[in-house]
């Protein structure tokens, strides 16, 4: 779930980790949808991966894993 507390992008968070930049990407390309979560708070507006976001992230965990380990790590460690 990606909790979006505030009109600025960087107002995003899931698990309590602030996910400003990506968001908009998210967002921009239709991987996620608005849904009513019942047990939430007022003003806040909630979100999770749709299924073409779920097909995505699929694809990208596939591709990742494919790079060699060496390449990851710095990946990791450098950005």
């Amino acid at each position: 779930m990606l909790v979006h507390a505030s009109e600025s992008w960087g107002g995003c968070s899931i698990d309590g980790g602030v996910v400003g930049a990506s968001f908009r990407t998210l967002a921009d390309y239709a991987l996620i949808d608005e849904f009513e979560n019942p047990d939430g708070f007022e003003h806040i507006r909630y979100y999770r991966l749709n299924r073409r976001g779920h097909e995505f992230a699929a694809r990208a965990l596939q591709d990742w894993s494919r790079r060699p380990l060496v390449e990851r790590l710095a990946t990791r460690l450098l950005g």
